[in-house]
């Protein structure tokens, strides 16, 4: 798969020239609205060579569309695979960005008062917390320097995670690797206990809030068959909705 991946990468490069193609600065997306649309001569690329990358995208397993914009505008939009501009996908980790961006909107709107914010209040009563878990707060998450024990690059700790009964306290029971703010440690179930910190501030399940505050043509959330909760199970409740990671657009 990689290798067809740098083919598709490959192809992608050589569809650029080298001709001016327009404005050198850099170009303001508005999301919210539909793409604007432009023919590869337009923003100087290679017709030919972007169906050559297309062709190589096909040919990977598993790869299901391939969009390439230039200049702000949509050049080449194409899908694989039986997908289409509405299926939706399994973007695992591209979650913990939705989430990041449900927090600033919640801090925006008094949600959540400040990053400064213990996550304590926002958990669930029956959570145990020692005296550094209630010291974690808002930005620790955001930032991810919980100082919670950690190892899923490569470590096993996000697949003991995800099988556990309580993702949340399953967290919380870890040790204190580092004091909060201290040092960098890239923590799935970090941003899915932020997830469930946000749901308590918003008294919101977190796809309904993503629904209502996000554009859900690109980025709302949506629970999928690998959403996780506080509680793992198919009949556990849907608190938490895959915080970390599991959202499907």
């Amino acid at each position: 798969m990689r290798v067809g991946l740098g083919l598709a990468a490959l192809a992608l490069v050589a569809a650029c020239t080298d001709a001016p193609t327009g404005p050198t600065a850099s170009v303001r997306v508005d999301l919210s609205g539909r793409w604007q649309r432009a023919s590869p001569a337009e923003v100087g690329m290679n017709a030919l060579a972007l169906l050559a990358a297309a062709g190589d995208a096909s040919r990977i397993p598993r790869f299901r569309s391939l969009l390439v914009a230039r200049h702000g505008r949509l050049v080449a939009e194409r899908y694989f695979g039986g997908s289409d501009s509405t299926t939706l996908f399994d973007v695992r980790s591209v979650t913990k960005s939705v989430v990041s961006a449900l927090t600033g909107i919640a801090l925006r709107d008094g949600v959540l008062p400040a990053t400064a914010a213990p996550i304590a209040p926002y958990l669930a009563r029956d959570d145990t917390l020692d005296a550094v878990d209630s010291a974690v707060t808002v930005r620790h998450l955001l930032t991810m320097t919980s100082g919670y024990a950690w190892d899923e690059t490569p470590g096993p700790d996000y697949n003991s995670w995800i099988v556990a009964d309580n993702h949340v306290q399953y967290l919380l029971d870890r040790a204190h690797a580092a004091s909060p703010g201290a040092t960098f440690t890239y923590n799935s179930a970090a941003v899915h206990t932020l997830g469930v910190a946000l749901e308590g501030a918003a008294a919101t399940p977190l796809p309904q809030y993503a629904a209502e505050h996000l554009d859900h043509r690109t980025t709302a959330p949506r629970p999928g068959p690998g959403a996780l909760g506080r509680r793992a199970g198919p009949s556990a409740p849907t608190a938490g909705g895959g915080g970390g990671g599991h959202a499907h657009l």
